[in-house]
């Protein structure tokens, strides 16, 4: 009978089988010798292909690593004053005097794309908030957040005097991959080939072999190939023009 086929993903097993079969290590058996399941480096080595494909799927916008999430009741500034400000980490909301547990960032955050804000308990849209590419301003808290940056592993912000919530858009990492007991799913469709090339160069460089730079390379003619497929849905709908100020735009822009 035909092997039914339950999910497009590949596993990690498959990818592993994969990076045998080029660099030769598979000559007896798809289980391998030096990348076989029991060497102790394997699946660290594994994961940093993954890790490294990540990355350059997040610099070019890849949609399957995107993210969203509501995080509710920011709280007030503690004092109001221009030269105190919030901030919103991984362990949870600073308020400009004391810390909260919540709101936090979820622990699969790698960076934050865009914000925006309303009044916490309202159900008006969403506001845009701004990225201070230069530094938070020196200005006087009002009821808006406004503002905020990215830097030292937290969102901060000047902070408002009212309870707001914060709709995040971020790129998001996925789980580490396991072998046991069972093989995980390698959660990017079709990335077999770059994540094979990926890692492979990841254990040639390990051994110092001449011979990473090349598969680094082929990696990313690999990874052409993903975004390819994903120029094709970013190609699907309708082009708009922004508007010159920008602010009166209340949708994402990266979608």
């Amino acid at each position: 009978m035909p092997v039914v086929v339950t999910t497009p993903y590949d596993s990690a097993e498959y990818v592993l089988q994969l990076m045998r079969s080029l660099g030769n290590d598979a000559t007896q058996t798809l289980a391998g010798n030096l990348l076989s399941d029991n060497q102790p480096y394997v699946q660290p080595i594994l994961n940093s292909g993954y890790r490294h494909l990540q990355r350059k799927l997040v610099s070019r916008g890849y949609q399957t690593l995107k993210k969203r999430i509501v995080l509710t009741g920011v709280l007030p500034v503690a004092l109001r004053d221009p030269g105190v400000q919030v901030a919103i980490n991984y362990s949870g909301y600073f308020d400009g005097v004391q810390n909260h547990l919540t709101p936090a960032l979820p622990v699969d955050l790698l960076m934050p794309m865009k914000l925006r804000e309303r009044q916490t308990g309202s159900t008006l849209p969403f506001n845009p908030m701004f990225i201070a590419r230069d530094g938070l301003p020196s200005r006087p808290q009002g009821i808006w957040l406004r503002d905020w940056i990215w830097q030292q592993d937290q969102i901060e912000m000047c902070g408002a005097t009212q309870e707001n919530d914060i709709d995040l858009l971020y790129a998001a990492f996925l789980p580490e991959l396991v072998l046991v007991p069972t093989p995980s799913l390698v959660l990017i469709l079709r990335s077999e080939n770059a994540l094979g090339y990926y890692s492979l160069a990841k254990w040639a460089e390990s051994r110092g072999s001449p011979l990473a730079g090349a598969l680094f390379a082929r990696g990313d003619e690999s990874l052409k190939d993903i975004m390819a497929a994903e120029g094709l849905y970013k190609q699907r709908g309708n082009t708009r023009r922004r508007g010159y100020t920008g602010r009166a735009h209340t949708g994402w822009g990266w979608f």
